[in-house]
């Protein structure tokens, strides 16, 4: 959507309105900051306003034959760079537990989390580490009953 709105503004303002067709040169043996320049000179001849010069810039492209080894390059202009946003498979999580009961202590502490994890996985995640390891699960779940009853 504002790869369109700057699209629009560009040709709206763009001051070239006679675009000549522009060939460009075998890239054998050149250096790729003539061929960039090149290129770019290539664009300015058909393109120029504000918005070119503010949002544009150049991808490179290199094509080898996997024959005979020739290399080709180019450079394409963009004007909207699309990145990939980062996707972590796991994630860690600070929970932090408050007792309903305040006498007891409250406990900060942090899991894990997969891609695909479920509510379910977490809160058993939760139950394992809060599990008294001396205690067993009436004493525990106890105090979490008799509030539900009253």
């Amino acid at each position: 959507m504002l790869s369109t709105l700057i699209d629009t503004l560009h040709e709206d303002l763009n001051k070239i309105t006679n675009k000549p067709y522009v060939e460009y040169k075998d890239t054998d043996g050149r250096s790729e900051a003539d061929i960039a320049s090149e290129y770019w000179q290539g664009y300015l001849k058909r393109e120029s306003s504000i918005f070119f010069d503010i949002f544009n810039g150049q991808f490179r492209s290199r094509v080898q034959c996997t024959r005979c080894g020739h290399i080709s390059l180019s450079f394409d202009t963009f004007n909207i760079l699309q990145l990939p946003i980062p996707n972590q498979k796991n994630q860690n999580f600070t929970v932090k537990y408050i007792p309903i009961d305040m006498s007891e202590a409250q406990l900060e502490f942090t899991i894990n989390a997969g891609e695909y994890v479920t509510m379910n996985e977490i809160r058993q995640k939760i139950d394992e580490y809060l599990e008294p390891k001396d205690q067993d699960d009436e004493d525990w779940i106890a105090p979490f009953l008799s509030i539900v009853q009253s």
